[in-house]
């Protein structure tokens, strides 16, 4: 069999699997606990992380476009200095 089918099945059939973990895991039980957080703590610390993540790689594919530079350690440094608070001004 050719390499490149052989890569395409194992593609092909990785993306059920995928589907099928997924689905058990959600689908098992969990526990309950009381201070796990309310929904909206979750989802405001999500949108947090995603919006910053989405800032992180607009800013991390214009620096390097102008520098010239390269692309993923640019977006990844800038990911990362978007979680990171800000420092508090000294009084």
């Amino acid at each position: 069999m050719n390499t490149s089918r052989m890569r395409v099945a194992q593609k092909v059939l990785q993306w059920p699997l995928r589907i099928i973990l997924v689905l058990a895991f959600t689908a098992s039980p969990s526990i309950a606990y009381a201070d796990a957080g309310t929904p909206l703590i979750w989802a405001t610390l999500f949108h947090l992380l995603i919006g910053n993540a989405i800032i992180g790689i607009g800013e991390g594919l214009l620096i390097a476009h102008l520098f010239k530079a390269r692309k993923k350690a640019i977006i990844w440094s800038m990911i990362a200095a978007s979680q990171v608070p800000p420092a508090k001004p000294v009084a």
